[in-house]
């Protein structure tokens, strides 16, 4: 009884619904074939067999609520094959009469793709006989074909109050718009209140002012606030709205004299005079001898040679410049600083040349007549005309900032028959010539001493930037005895072969027996306790001797080699079997070091 009140509902509902509707028709009509499936619902089918779908036609009528909701009214007629017992054995062979009153959900409207869900209630009558309460559960996938026609496809579940009637129902046809769809003109409104509407507001949002198209500016400076990195301080746009008072290129921020203009390279703070000649040091040639400003700073009659490179322009230090009189005769010899320049003092009027020369490369050098010496200020630029480079660089005792000095550094070419050295001064600097035609490797040479191996690569550098590559390189003293952690030898899990990411550090032990023939060593493989300790023996032992290998084919002695593995049994922590402890804890134990053997004082 209760069925059959809910089925009377819900056509009365559909009745009501086609009633309410005004008198100018139908927004779209759809026609679709269809095709029902009362079989797979029962629990004695298996799977979805089309052979169970029988087909029909399906007619829709919709009427548009607003963007997002639509009622429609299909009715259909269709074939079905169903079983009053639930027994697929015994089918019956009849139609469907089927009408509905259904509320669509548009899921999203696009151009083209238009998906949509729709529910509602109704009512199927299965041959004549059987009227049963008709609830659909479907999605509408639909595609908008241009004009007024869109293809419309639906899926559907239908609940049905009678025993064995819910079913699948299917459909694929055309909608044809009756009528223009035209959405509704959107809301014009200014959510922030700034008397800007949200449409022309880059900052709906936040009030702000209309000469930044609704975006706020607390400073005033004409920077929006999202864009001004100092928003509560008025600045300028070079700066993102920073201000920079004293004008010299550098933010208040980050000027340390913010009320008076100077370099940014001094940070911001004018440049003093050291030599107390009137002259500021960045303007002066000769900052540590008094001078005059006519001559740049520099004493009356000196004369100023400036090294430069011809590509870049830039300045070469540690240049030797000789100035020579018109016999040929050497009258001085000076070496440029780090600006490029050397200074000679008291030149007497006369005809000289002034050549230079690095690294065995000869400069193009200048001439000075008497016509030079009627000016206060002599300046004569020699030029470095080479298409190669200069490698300079510092040599330091690894993770310290200590130099170290006197030590020889090498520069080997790697495809040729390649050797240059050279000596790092008391502040353990040092310089190369560098060809461009090979690669190289750069390291330090000192007994005792395990150095980093670089290699030079020219063809990574553009030498239209610059003439300079700037190295550092560190080497680190090593005691016999005493192990060394090499960090960058790492295998895949579980395997004992060296990866190409262990070269460089390998290569590291392979020049430290090169440089200390007398020397043998121990490389010793450690393990974490994760695993069999047989397991981690073994494995351990393997990698030792998969390194102890490289060096060796890298032209070692095997006598001054030895791998060994030590497993889990020199743990550095306390990270030993049932200890729980963290990937990093367990990492400082999985490493491989070497130590020099020390010899036997017997």
């Amino acid at each position: 009884m209760i069925r059959k009140l809910l089925l009377t509902f819900g056509l009365m509902a559909s009745v009501m619904v086609l009633k309410a509707q005004d008198n100018s028709g139908p927004d779209a009509v759809a026609i679709r074939y269809i095709a029902n499936n009362h079989l797979w619902p029962l629990s004695s089918v298996k799977g979805l067999n089309t052979n169970d779908f029988r087909g029909g036609l399906e007619f829709e009528f919709f009427e548009r609520l607003s963007n997002t909701f639509d009622v429609s009214f299909p009715i259909r007629l269709a074939a079905a094959n169903f079983s009053n017992t639930g027994d697929r054995s015994k089918l019956v062979k009849g139609s469907v009469l089927g009408l509905n009153a259904l509320l669509n959900l548009n899921i999203y409207k696009g151009k083209v793709f238009r998906p949509r869900l729709y529910t509602g209630v109704g009512g199927a009558l299965l041959s004549n006989k059987d009227l049963t309460l008709d609830i659909p559960f479907g999605l509408g996938l639909d595609f908008h074909l241009g004009g007024a026609t869109t293809l419309t496809t639906t899926f559907a579940y239908h609940y049905n109050d009678l025993d064995y009637r819910d079913h699948l129902k299917a459909g694929i046809g055309f909608l044809i718009g009756l009528g223009e769809d035209t959405p509704p003109p959107p809301k014009v409104t200014d959510r922030d209140g700034d008397g800007i509407l949200d449409t022309e507001d880059l900052c709906p949002d936040v009030p702000g002012i209309a000469a930044l198209n609704g975006c706020p500016d607390k400073d005033g400076d004409g920077i929006t606030d999202a864009s001004d990195d100092c928003p509560d301080v008025a600045g300028i746009a070079k700066f993102n709205g920073c201000p920079d008072t004293d004008g010299d290129g550098l933010i208040d921020s980050k000027d340390k004299c913010p009320n008076e203009a100077g370099p940014v390279d001094n940070e911001g703070c004018p440049v003093r005079d050291r030599d107390g000649d009137g002259v500021s040091d960045e303007a002066d040639a000769c900052p540590d001898q008094p001078g005059t400003a006519a001559n740049k700073g520099c004493p009356e009659k000196s004369l100023v040679v400036t090294a430069k490179d011809k590509i870049t322009g830039e300045v070469i230090p540690g240049v030797s410049v000789t100035l020579l009189d018109a016999s040929g005769k050497v009258v001085a010899t000076g070496m440029t600083n780090d600006a490029g320049v050397a200074q000679f003092a008291n030149v007497q009027p006369g005809t000289y040349s002034i050549a230079g020369k690095i690294l065995d490369v000869d400069l193009q050098g200048a001439q000075l007549s008497p016509a030079d010496f009627n000016t206060n200020s002599i300046s004569k630029t020699i030029i470095y005309d080479d298409p190669n480079f200069i490698v300079q660089g510092k040599v330091f005792y690894c993770n310290s900032p200590r130099a170290l000095p006197t030590v020889t550094l090498k520069l080997k070419g790697v495809k040729r028959n390649f050797l240059k050295s050279t000596i790092s001064d008391d502040q353990g600097r040092y310089i190369f010539y560098l060809e461009t035609k090979d690669v190289y490797e750069l390291y330090a040479q000192k007994e005792s001493f395990l150095s980093q191996v670089v290699e030079i690569n020219p063809a990574d550098y553009n030498r239209s930037t610059s003439v300079f590559v700037r190295l550092e390189v560190c080497a680190e003293e090593v005691r016999c005895g005493e192990a060394v952690r090499l960090n960058n030898i790492l295998y895949d899990s579980g395997k004992s072969n060296i990866r190409p990411d262990a070269y460089p550090d390998l290569n590291k032990v392979v020049q430290f027996l090169r440089d200390n023939p007398d020397a043998k060593i121990e490389l010793s493989s450690h393990t974490d306790s994760r695993g069999t300790a047989s397991s981690n023996l073994t494995l351990s032992q393997n990698r030792a001797k998969s390194a102890a290998d490289y060096i060796i084919g890298q032209g070692i002695d095997r006598a001054r080699v030895t791998g060994k593995g030590y497993g889990e049994t020199q743990l550095l922590n306390n990270c030993a079997d049932g200890v729980k402890c963290t990937d990093a804890e367990h990492q400082l134990n999985r490493r491989t070091e070497f130590k020099v053997i020390c010899p036997n004082k017997d």
